[in-house]
């Protein structure tokens, strides 16, 4: 796993992309409220929140490429909660400890 992130990080630092942070994080996923995010936008796939990263953070998971548009508002640090379009994909995401890579703005 480390030599992966280790290639997917020079990989991105190619493509102009540098990992700023390599962090184990506390990551689950929310769905739809009806409610904007602190960003004034409605919620979208690709959109996560954090309380220690700056609105406009860029984020990899697992491979995938979020940004930081929400706030959770408890001052939560490490944790991170990404947005998907059903309440099942949530609860089937659920919990998990993850490394997460932070690219920056």
């Amino acid at each position: 796993m480390r030599i992966f992130l280790a290639v997917l990080a020079l990989a991105l630092s190619l493509m102009g992309t540098e990992v700023q942070a390599e962090r184990l994080m506390n990551v689950s996923a929310y769905t739809h409220t009806g409610n904007v995010m602190a960003n004034g936008e409605y919620p979208y796939v690709g959109a996560v929140a954090s309380d220690d990263l700056p609105i406009g953070t860029k984020v990899l998971v697992n491979g995938q490429e979020y940004v930081v548009k929400d706030r959770f508002g408890g001052g939560y640090t490490d944790r991170l909660d990404i947005f998907v379009d059903s309440y099942d994909e949530a609860i089937e995401f659920g919990r998990q400890w993850l490394m997460v890579e932070v690219l920056g703005q």
